[in-house]
């Protein structure tokens, strides 16, 4: 019977541990031009080893020949004990302004090895122009999701 009662008061754990929404801009993100990027994002962590995500990123500009880019990076443990960076997915609403949100879920990713783990997920919300000869990030917003289940 103690069982049952701790049982039956313990929290349930809600969506916030489950998945994680974000949603931004880059609006405030200096040098200003006239267009932006927007995004919205839910980002699960299906265990210590996996991490899905799905969303959406949206060109919100004047015609100012940028485009609006979500860069996904994983973190993971390094040899050296610190943390590092691989690129999960790149996407991209470049068709023109107006047209409407770009959305993806390319599904969870899982480390190759048993033996690594994921750290959390930084994503890069970004204003950029990729078809110029030397493309370079002009406007970036960061967000971190942590692994929750570390």
């Amino acid at each position: 019977m103690i069982a049952a009662t701790v049982l039956a008061t313990l929290p349930t754990i809600g969506p916030a541990a489950v998945g994680e929404t974000r949603s931004w801009t880059n609006k405030d993100v200096l040098p200003a031009t006239p267009g932006y990027a927007a995004s919205s994002l839910t980002v699960s962590f299906p265990s210590k080893r996996a991490v899905d995500i799905k969303g959406w990123v949206e060109d919100r500009c004047d015609a100012d020949g940028y485009g609006a880019y979500v860069y996904a990076y994983r973190t993971a443990p390094s040899p050296d004990g610190g943390s590092r960076y691989r690129v999960f997915g790149t996407y991209k609403d470049v068709n023109g302004c107006g047209n409407g949100r770009i959305h993806f879920d390319p599904g969870p990713y899982r480390t190759p090895t048993k033996v690594s783990k994921i750290y959390g997920l930084e994503v890069h919300l970004c204003e950029m122009d990729a078809d110029a000869a030397q493309p370079a990030y002009t406007r970036c917003k960061v967000k971190y999701f942590d692994n929750w289940r570390l």
